[in-house]
């Protein structure tokens, strides 16, 4: 029973946004391959349930290094869906299209990368047992992508979920891990497409 009260405190405080749906003609960027030409995957597993901090421990070791190794650490730093405000305040000297446009560019990387970051990671979480049913619900619930969107899913708010079973603050103490602003992640962004110019460079287009 003391398990069953601690799985809907889990599952009701962890809920994130979902990405959102792409609009008319986007298409997910492509991941390009990692280090050596190949797409490395997870080799630890974990148990969702049971608290074995030494096993998570190493799955986020692993998860790091495939994290990285797939070119996702910059999503990881910032772990922010991109926002109109956000471009605006860091190209002041864009007109309102060229933000719009802007925007949608970044958050159509940020939706490419975060469902490759599901990918990767989903199948190292075991969530066989009692209340594995219940898990493969709120898993689709609230990280597969609605109608319109089932292509997309949110591997920032999946991580963030299987990290409330365990105590994710020693992990962080150890690893001296701390989190970027998002304004980091605008800094490095550059438009495409647009034919915008930004501050510091030439007008970029792909």
């Amino acid at each position: 029973m003391a398990d069953a009260a601690r799985t809907e405190a889990v599952i009701q405080g962890v809920t994130a946004p979902m990405v959102a749906v792409p609009g008319p003609g986007q298409a997910l960027m492509a991941r390009s391959a990692g280090f050596g030409g190949t797409m490395p995957g997870m080799t630890a597993k974990i148990a969702l349930r049971g608290g074995n901090q030494d096993a998570f421990r190493r799955w986020i070791a692993n998860r790091n290094d495939v994290i990285t190794a797939n070119g996702l650490d910059q999503l990881m730093d910032n772990n922010q869906m991109p926002t109109l405000e956000a471009v605006g305040e860091r190209f002041p000297g864009l007109s309102s299209e060229q933000k719009q446009a802007a925007t949608e560019r970044a958050l159509q990387q940020y939706q490419g990368e975060n469902t490759a970051l599901y990918f990767l990671v989903k199948e190292s979480v075991i969530i066989s047992g009692p209340y594995e049913q219940l898990d493969r619900e709120y898993i689709t619930k609230n990280f597969v992508g609605a109608s319109g969107a089932r292509n997309l899913r949110d591997g920032i708010g999946f991580l963030r979920w299987v990290e409330s079973f365990f105590d994710i603050s020693k992990e962080q103490a150890q690893a001296g891990t701390s989190k970027s602003s998002f304004s980091a992640w605008v800094h490095s962004y550059t438009p495409h497409r647009t034919g915008v110019q930004r501050p510091d460079c030439a007008p970029t287009r792909v």
